[in-house]
């Protein structure tokens, strides 16, 4: 595999997770 395809791989996972956590991060302040 090419690095450029595991970088873009990575970061789609990176973005991924922030987006869940601030999903949770929300929930819990809007309590």
């Amino acid at each position: 595999m090419k690095a450029e395809g595991i970088l873009e791989k990575t970061v789609g996972k990176v973005k991924e997770a922030a987006e869940s956590v601030a999903e949770d991060v929300k929930g819990k302040f809007n309590k």
